[in-house]
């Protein structure tokens, strides 16, 4: 059985573990979530919107080739 000293000493090493990880998520969360507005932002011009989505998609890890980066790529897309 652990001591109170001891049990304290790892308390906080789990603690500060924790906190690490949150601090990550929430790091990368506000990341995303910016992300997600700049593609989803009506107020802005559609050129400025395609290039945020284009970003929001390499970030999310989309496959190049998957990505409709310019009118061409979408006029191939949907006129397919």
């Amino acid at each position: 059985m652990l001591d109170s000293y001891t049990e304290s000493i790892i308390l906080v090493k789990v603690d500060k573990a924790y906190q690490d990880i949150n601090s990550k998520i929430n790091t990368k969360y506000a990341h995303y979530n910016s992300l997600i507005e700049a593609a989803f932002d009506v107020h802005v011009n559609s050129a400025v919107l395609a290039a945020a989505s284009v970003n929001l998609a390499v970030e999310l890890g989309v496959h190049e080739q998957k990505i409709l980066k310019n009118d061409a790529d979408l006029d191939a897309f949907f006129l397919w």
